[in-house]
């Protein structure tokens, strides 16, 4: 580890050392200046770190203190506590080499953290402790997060997290609201049970760490921190049981099981629902999804208010977040809510709404529909809606056109063929 440590200024008398001036630096991630005075009679010492920063390895600042944080010590008869009121913090450690590091209230670490600031999370408490003096350590605590993208069997986003773990050998263990199972060391594994993923807190969360305040800080003098080679790069496993994806509270799809992968900035899934299957894949900024054999019910709850009944699901989309091509089909199912039969364009880019449609009350018992299908291509915050297409013993109909999302204006034609 580099360290670097400035001029300093020590002084000697009656059993006590004083630091009058110093400062130091480790590794390019942590500074801060320092003085104080320990007096080796009473064990006592009482410290000032003044404007202390941290930073993580891309020299993003992780915490910076403003003003001087004081830091209070005693030791008797091999027993150590250090204290650091302003942080809530305490480091205990007992004769017998047994220790524990606890923060009781985040919140105090809240207001000189950008980075807890950006996640908006305010509330918790952690503690780290050795019952031998070395490993495991034992890791427990609690937090708030807001933008949690865990969601219950309620359809809302979870925001109160308890853990628990260890950590030994380079390898860690955490358990989190006994539904969550997470290990790392070279890699990150994540089991889940019975819980929902909510894409919209994904966003969030992504919003929130390039957020102008994530920016790395320029050191002067400091040589330019270079990124992981890939080779190094952390790889991300997400294996879900009983789950399902949320695109808001509303707005879901069931999915049995699913497994996830990311690496060095490119992701892959699988999503597995009754007889049907989902294959996701993003790299270099580009996204491909297509799924097929999917019972009806995966859509049923993704787009709001739409009532199918029986039949299956296939769907495609390809390019990027400024441009993407997507495709829907539905067969052999029976519409029961006709005015809401504009969500298979919804699902085709999730936007709800894109036209309103009520044909004659045919039958009480819905529209029988062998075959429905829908294609749009998003570019430049246009909708060209290429083709939508209803096949139906009662009726048919075929309809293209365009909605201009920024003027909020719709364009769209509709032949339709009631026999």
């Amino acid at each position: 580890i580099d360290i670097a440590v400035q001029p300093t200024t020590l002084h000697y008398s009656d059993n006590a050392l004083i630091i009058q001036k110093s400062a130091f630096e480790i590794a390019q991630r942590a500074s801060a200046g320092l003085h104080g005075v320990i007096n080796f009679a009473s064990g006592q010492g009482e410290f000032q770190l003044n404007g202390l920063v941290l930073r993580d390895t891309d020299g993003a600042t992780l915490f910076d203190a403003k003003r001087s944080i004081g830091l209070t010590a005693a030791s008797n008869a091999g027993a150590l506590k250090v204290g650091v009121a302003r942080l809530g913090a305490v480091f205990s450690r007992s004769a017998n080499g047994s220790w524990s590091a606890n923060i009781d209230d985040i919140s105090r670490l809240y207001t000189l953290s950008p980075l807890l600031q950006r996640l908006q999370i305010s509330r918790g408490a952690l503690q780290v402790s050795s019952a031998t003096g070395g490993t495991p350590y034992r890791i427990r605590g609690n937090l708030r997060f807001p933008l949690g993208f865990l969601m219950g069997p309620d359809n809302r986003r979870i925001k109160e997290y308890r853990f628990s773990g260890s950590y030994e050998g380079g390898q860690g263990q955490i358990d989190i609201n006994h539904n969550v199972k997470l290990k790392w060391g070279d890699k990150i594994d994540v089991e889940t049970e019975g819980v929902g993923f909510s894409i919209a807190a994904v966003a969030d969360i992504r919003d929130a760490l390039k957020s102008p305040a994530a920016a790395p800080e320029k050191l002067p003098g400091k040589p330019k921190r270079q990124s992981a080679p890939p080779d190094n790069a952390m790889i991300v496993k997400l294996h879900a049981r009983n789950s399902f994806i949320a695109l808001d509270d509303i707005r879901r799809t069931p999915v049995d099981e699913f497994f996830a992968t990311y690496n060095n900035g490119a992701a892959s899934a699988k999503f597995y629902y009754g007889a049907g299957i989902a294959v996701l894949d993003y790299a270099d900024g580009r996204v491909s999804f297509a799924g097929k054999d999917l019972d009806i019910s995966a859509l049923t709850n993704f787009v709001t208010l739409a009532d199918f009944e029986g039949g299956t699901l296939e769907f495609r989309a390809d390019g990027d977040f400024d441009e993407l091509h997507a495709a829907v089909r539905i067969r052999n199912t029976v519409i029961k809510d006709y005015k809401h039969l504009n969500n298979m364009l919804a699902f085709a880019n999730t936007l709800p709404g894109l036209l309103t449609f009520n044909p004659p009350n045919y039958s009480r018992d819905g529209l029988p529909v062998s075959q429905a299908y829908a294609e749009v291509n998003y570019h430049g915050r246009m909708l060209d809606i290429k083709a939508v297409v209803l096949e139906s013993e009662e009726l048919s109909m075929v309809g293209a056109g365009w909605i201009d999302l920024e003027k909020e204006v719709t364009d769209l034609i509709f032949n339709l063929d009631s026999g």
